[in-house]
C-alpha cells in the first residue's frame, strides 16, 4: 500500500511561547539563576520541569572536560516534562544553565492545577513529550538494529499472547465513539497491521486496543524482525506513524479475542492538542503506550549492547539524546 499524503501535526495550532506559558508564569515565581546552575542532572530522579523564560542552557552527556553537549535550549522553551509527567525514572541528561538565566520551575502540584483548568501549557508539554518518546525510542530502535547487526543477533520470536488484565478501556473507547470515533470491531487471530495501515473511509491513523493483545513487532529498517512486545488493553500502535512523527518501522499481530478501536487522523490531531476531555484522555493513552515502548527498547538494548562494554552504551546515550534533541526541544 502507497504512502497516503496528510497534513503533519509537526506545528500543532497552538499558542505562542509567552501566551502558551502564561498561566506557568501566573502560578510560578521567577528564578534568576547564574551560569553554571544545574537544572537536571543525569541518572537523578526528577518529578518536575522547567521553562525558561529568558537565557539558554545547555544538555551535557558526560562530566568534567569529558562533557559532550548534544543540544541548546532557549526562550520559549521547556524541559523535564518526560520526568513531571512520570514517564521515565531519571533524566538522561545533565541541563545546565549557560550564561545567565530567568527560568520558572513546575511543580506536580502545579501542573495539577493548570490540568484542573485546562491550560494550554499541559497541552504543549504533553505533546512535546509525545514527541520526545518517539524520538528517544527510534534511536534506540536504530542502535538496537546496529548492535544486532554487529553481533550476528538472530531475529527473536513474538512470546505467546499473555493473559492481560481487562483496564479501563472501554470508557476511553465510548468517549472516543461519541467524538466521531470509529466502532470497536474483534480483530481474527493472525491479522497483521502496519505503519500505513488504513480504516474504513479514512486516512491513516492508530489502534486502540479495547480487549486483548497485539504483538507490537520490532522491524530493523532492513529488515529483520529483533524482536515484540505485547500490547494490552487501553495501549495505542500507530499514532506516532500517523502524525508523522515516527520513522521506525512497525507491525503487530492480533492475538485471539482482540477489539481494537480504530482511531483516524483527524482524531489524533486533535487529542494532541485538546487541552482536556476525552481527546486528552487519549493522548495520555498515546503517551503511557510510548513510554512502555521506549522501556521495552531501551532494555533490549542494554542487555544486547552489554558485551560491548559501558562505552558503547555511553556512546548510544549520546547519539539517542543528539536524535532526540533535534526532533523535539522538549526532548528531556
Amino acid at each position: 500500500m502507497s504512502p497516503v499524503a496528510h497534513a503533519s501535526p509537526s506545528a500543532p495550532p497552538l499558542d505562542p511561547a509567552p501566551a502558551r506559558w502564561q498561566d506557568v508564569y501566573d502560578f510560578c515565581p521567577p528564578r534568576r539563576l547564574p551560569s553554571g546552575t544545574v537544572l537536571l542532572r543525569r541518572g537523578e530522579a526528577q518529578d518536575h520541569a522547567w521553562v525558561i523564560e529568558r537565557g539558554e542552557v545547555e544538555v551535557r552527556v558526560g562530566e568534567g572536560p569529558d562533557a559532550l553537549v548534544v543540544g541548546h535550549l532557549g526562550e520559549g522553551d521547556h524541559v523535564g516534562g518526560l520526568g513531571l509527567l512520570g514517564l521515565v525514572p531519571a533524566s538522561p541528561a545533565d541541563v545546565v544553565c549557560r550564561g545567565g538565566c530567568v527560568v520558572r520551575r513546575l511543580e506536580p502540584a502545579t501542573f495539577q492545577r493548570l490540568e484542573a483548568t485546562g491550560s494550554r501549557a499541559v497541552a504543549r508539554i504533553e505533546y512535546d513529550s509525545v514527541r520526545a518518546l518517539v524520538a528517544h525510542r527510534d534511536a534506540a530502535m536504530h542502535a538496537l538494529a546496529r548492535h544486532a547487526a554487529d553481533a550476528g543477533a538472530r531475529p527473536l520470536d513474538p512470546p505467546p499472547a499473555p493473559a492481560l488484565p481487562h483496564l479501563l478501556a472501554w470508557p476511553l473507547g465510548l468517549s472516543l465513539r461519541a467524538l466521531g470515533g470509529s466502532a470497536p470491531r474483534v480483530v481474527a487471530p493472525g491479522q497483521r497491521l502496519g505503519a500505513l495501515e488504513r480504516g474504513p473511509g479514512a486516512g491513516p491513523g492508530g489502534w486502540l486496543v479495547m480487549e486483548g493483545a497485539l504483538h507490537l513487532l520490532r522491524v530493523a529498517r532492513r529488515g529483520g524482525l529483533l524482536g515484540a512486545r505485547p500490547v494490552g488493553p487501553g495501549q495505542v500502535v500507530g499514532a506516532d506513524h500517523a502524525l508523522n512523527l515516527a520513522s521506525a518501522p512497525w507491525g503487530a499481530v492480533a492475538a485471539e479475542g482482540t477489539v481494537l478501536l480504530w482511531l483516524s487522523f483527524e482524531l489524533l490531531l486533535r487529542a494532541m492538542v485538546a487541552p482536556s476531555g476525552g481527546p486528552r484522555a487519549l493522548r495520555r493513552a498515546v503517551l503511557n503506550s510510548l513510554a512502555l515502548d521506549l522501556d521495552d527498547a531501551q532494555q533490549r538494548l542494554l542487555a544486547l549492547s552489554g558485551a560491548a562494554g559501558t562505552a558503547a552504551v555511553d556512546l548510544d546515550q549520546e547519539r539517542m539524546l543528539r536524535v532526540a534533541h533535534r526532533a523535539s526541544a522538549g526532548a528531556l
